[in-house]
């Protein structure tokens, strides 16, 4: 029973996908290899799967750098979410979020329970707790804020706009329709700059 039991761990482990790094995170080649960037480079016999657009999974070709992953089954990466700022700190390895920054003391656990600072493998915590919806939170972080000089957070956090409005690139959709310039907008209608965390909320004086 014990060795049905390992066998078919060992089974849904090899299943489970890998993610691509976070410098390198768009997977494509059905899984097999992440790019650097989020476009297909150009090269025509292979018509759509190589044919400059957006890169997806069954996608062939990348237009920039890009690696292997180690098990020919690898995702997008995907940042963890983070604590909300009422529970700013992590514990039990990613799964829950404390509004104390202290473990609550229960013998049993020892170290991990001792009433110390709490840290991500800490299993007890000394106040409020919630779940963290995707059981790999980080502790809570405040964005950085855009510079005035580009005061428009666009890109999920990771990108600030000189301009309010999208650029028009219609193969993006209602992500770069020339409409306000929104966090989860993809163009920028002017010039850009990197956030330097690539977490920045809209500059607010």
């Amino acid at each position: 029973m014990q060795l049905r039991a390992a066998a078919l761990t060992l089974i849904v482990g090899l299943a489970l996908a890998d993610q691509c790094p976070e410098s390198y995170p768009n997977v494509y080649y059905n899984g097999q290899y992440c790019c650097s960037s989020g476009r297909e480079k150009f090269y025509a016999p292979q018509r759509e799967k190589c044919d400059g657009s957006e890169i997806q999974r069954d996608s062939l070709c990348c237009q920039g750098g890009s690696i292997k992953c180690p098990t020919d089954n690898c995702d997008d990466y995907s940042a963890p979410d983070q604590c909300p700022e009422s529970y700013p700190n992590v514990y039990y390895n990613g799964q829950y979020c404390c509004s104390s920054g202290r473990e609550k003391f229960y013998a049993p656990q020892r170290e991990k329970c001792d009433g110390s600072e709490i840290q991500r493998d800490s299993l007890c915590c000394q106040g409020g707790s919630i779940k963290c919806p995707t059981d790999n939170c980080d502790d809570y972080s405040a964005p950085d804020q855009c510079p005035e000089s580009h005061p428009n957070v666009y890109y999920n956090g990771q990108y600030c706009c000189s301009s309010g409005r999208e650029k028009f690139y219609a193969q993006q959709g209602e992500k770069c329709d020339g409409s306000w310039i929104q966090r989860d907008s993809l163009c920028c209608q002017g010039g850009s700059i990197k956030c330097p965390t690539d977490n920045c909320g809209d500059f607010s004086g």
